[in-house]
């Protein structure tokens, strides 16, 4: 009796069920790792911005010396 409620409950289990649960995390997974790399990407292209900017803002500044060494 058991043996054939087990096989009934088997039988009535999807193969693709397992897999289509691991699908739906897999796409979750793809779409976070995506936003990772678009977050990283930021941020590298962020700090090459910032690194640009306080090298202008060093040169600035050591032109204004040579500048204001110049005046006086």
């Amino acid at each position: 009796m058991s043996l054939i409620k087990s096989q009934e409950a088997y039988s009535s289990i999807s193969i693709d069920e397992p897999f289509r649960n691991f699908d739906r995390i897999l796409s979750s997974a793809k779409i976070h790792s995506e936003k990772t790399l678009n977050f990283i990407s930021y941020a590298i292209s962020a700090r090459k911005f910032y690194t640009l900017l306080i090298e202008v803002i060093v040169e600035s500044q050591m032109q204004l010396d040579i500048v204001k060494r110049q005046v006086y």
